[in-house]
């Protein structure tokens, strides 16, 4: 039975005016706190609607009144019976109705509660019915799902499709640092966004082990047992893309006996150090559409600088419209022939890619 208790989000976001803006705008605006505020491990389907209406939001522009999604969009399973799908989505509508953002002023004098979804609807109501899970949200916090609609159309398509909730957390959190070489977190900042810190009480306090004065944490008392856990599986998904990493305990100075304790955890970059080459060898390892596409893309002498710069934000599907516009052009009848593929092709790929590149920045700083 799931448990039923609301899922308390505290977002410390600046979005309390002093007309109290029904609107709050700043949500947006802050978007980047979202993402590191404390955070409570739902299951990974409840993650997976959350990344599939956010590629739906980026491909209408903005945030609609409601959702559907069918069951096996949210299923990967195969060969589950209808009781057992019936059991998972509705498990994935009481978890979406029991979060509840706490959205605090950061002076701590104001602190208003808000549910993710909209369940006062009467037309189209959240909610399962007959395969179908429609998911209306709470238009007070178009923001908080808004800010997922930032990832290019590979990235959300990677996001879905994630095994682990571990995953699916860390790619949120190290997609705001992937320009970067490496980034150091405070383990106890570290475990408290991955859903393994310690304890609260009711009032939000953090619980302590009564006989050693320790805190208590939701999971994983080990620090390095805690960083072990939430990136196994993170390590293996992540590898041959931008976020791949390497990732180790960072400790404090060695004092007296005893093994030092750990203070920090760092993820270090690797994908930057590789060559296009590698880069391109490991997408094609990984998917045969990007294999027949970059086949079809050196036909017309793109280089490897442009496919790996811009191929994945332009994305599958324009850069085979692309790719099939060339075709006519060079069909052996056509009057309007591509004299010189090389220069022509990696100039439209580039401009392409800038634009949805200066786009997307856009949409991060404006939320």
């Amino acid at each position: 039975m799931p448990n039923l208790n609301d899922k308390q989000l505290t977002l410390p976001l600046e979005i309390i005016k002093d007309d109290l803006n029904p609107e709050y705008a700043e949500i947006v605006k802050q978007n980047w706190k979202v993402t590191f505020s404390r955070q409570h491990m739902t299951s990974i389907l409840a993650k997976r609607v959350m990344g599939l209406i956010a590629s739906q939001i980026r491909e209408d522009g903005e945030v609609k009144e409601y959702y559907q999604i069918t069951a096996d969009k949210v299923i990967n399973e195969t060969g589950l019976n209808n009781l057992e799908v019936y059991k998972r989505m509705k498990g994935v509508v009481y978890e979406l109705a029991h979060i509840v953002y706490f959205i605090e002023s950061d002076d701590k004098e104001t602190v208003i509660p808000r549910h993710l979804l909209d369940t006062s609807r009467f037309e189209n109501p959240a909610g399962y019915y007959n395969g179908m899970l429609t998911v209306a949200f709470n238009p007070q916090l178009k923001g908080i799902v808004n800010h997922l609609a930032h990832y290019n159309e590979y990235e959300l398509n990677a996001y879905v499709n994630f095994s682990s909730w571990y995953s699916m957390r860390l790619y949120e959190l190290l997609s705001a640092y992937r320009d970067k070489n490496t980034i150091e977190w405070n383990i106890e900042k570290y475990r408290e966004w991955m859903g393994c810190g310690v304890e609260l009480d009711r009032e939000g306090k953090p619980r302590t082990n009564k006989k050693t004065g320790k805190p208590k944490y939701i999971k994983y008392p080990s620090h390095a047992h805690a960083i072990e856990r939430t990136t196994r599986e993170p390590l293996k998904e992540f590898k041959g893309t931008e976020l791949e990493f390497k990732v180790k305990p960072l400790t404090a100075e060695a004092c007296g006996r005893g093994r030092p304790a750990i203070e920090k955890v760092q993820f270090e970059f690797v994908w930057k150090n590789k060559s296009n080459y590698q880069k391109i060898v490991a997408w094609i390892e990984q998917s045969d559409d990007f294999r027949k596409t970059y086949e079809r893309l050196k036909k017309y002498n793109v280089s490897d600088t442009i496919v790996v710069k811009y191929s994945r934000i332009i994305g599958k599907k324009k850069l085979n419209e692309l790719l099939h516009e060339w075709d006519l052009r060079q069909h052996p009848n056509s009057k309007d022939k591509i004299l010189n593929t090389e220069k022509y092709c990696n100039k439209v790929l580039a401009d392409i890619g800038k634009k949805l590149i200066d786009e997307q920045g856009k949409r991060e700083k404006n939320g």
